[in-house]
């Protein structure tokens, strides 16, 4: 245990060092995690923005 730091940053440290173990473990899946998370995205983010578009043409006209 290093005396010289807060358990914040030693939790926050071995938090950081799981999640790079877990997404390196998860590096056979890449190339089908990453086309599926961009394109999903991407569609989240066209439906939001047509929902806030149509609020707001409904509040204008």
């Amino acid at each position: 245990m290093d005396i010289g730091r807060s358990r914040e940053a030693q939790w926050a440290e071995r938090a950081l060092t799981r999640f790079r173990d877990d997404l390196l473990m998860l590096r056979p899946w890449w190339p089908l995690l990453i086309p599926v998370l961009l394109w999903l995205g991407w569609h989240t983010y066209r439906r939001e923005r047509a929902a806030v578009l149509r609020r707001r043409a409904r509040r204008t006209g």
